[in-house]
């Protein structure tokens, strides 16, 4: 499905500016968009998920289900979007289903990439904590070796205890 074809005039679209924000996480969402030109960044948080190009379709829970963003994105290059609202959603949906199906493609496709960066931050975090416990278990030796040596030191150096003369009788 070619979404362009959903803004035939170029009035419909909206114009972003490199490094201006199109949403941010937290804000409520009313509105979808479909990158008609351009790209953008994705982040959750300060971290960058994701760089959208046209045709990407993105804030489409939004649409579906109105809450706070999940991201935010912004405009990496001159962008051009197009918006949909519900009223828009609800519509294009019922006279254009093969739109609807789109939405849900990269619903699922998002759900499925979510999952494995879950799964690789779970791994992740596995990983670094089987390395800390390397990493305490290889410092307690050290110190047990250290314990050792400093008792066997000690030992050296602590005075014979003095001979008691015999006693004669």
């Amino acid at each position: 499905m070619d979404v362009t074809d959903l803004f035939p005039r170029n009035d419909s679209l909206v114009a972003f500016k490199p490094g201006q924000a199109i949403f941010k996480e937290g804000e409520q969402g009313e509105v979808m968009f479909i990158l008609v030109e351009g790209t953008v960044d994705v982040l959750v948080g300060d971290k960058l998920v994701g760089t959208f190009e046209p045709i990407e379709i993105f804030g489409e829970m939004a649409v579906i289900d109105p809450g706070p963003r999940s991201a935010t994105v912004v405009a990496k290059t001159h962008c051009r979007l197009g918006a949909v609202n519900q009223k828009r959603f609800k519509f294009l949906a019922q006279h254009k289903p093969e739109f609807a199906f789109h939405v849900m493609r990269m619903l699922v496709e998002r759900m499925r990439w979510m999952d494995q960066a879950a799964q690789t931050s779970r791994t992740t975090e596995a990983e670094k904590i089987a390395r800390l416990e390397e990493k305490i278990s290889e410092l307690n030796a050290i110190i047990r070796s250290q314990e050792d040596q400093l008792r066997a030191v000690q030992e050296q150096t602590q005075p014979s205890p003095p001979v008691e003369p015999a006693v004669v009788a």
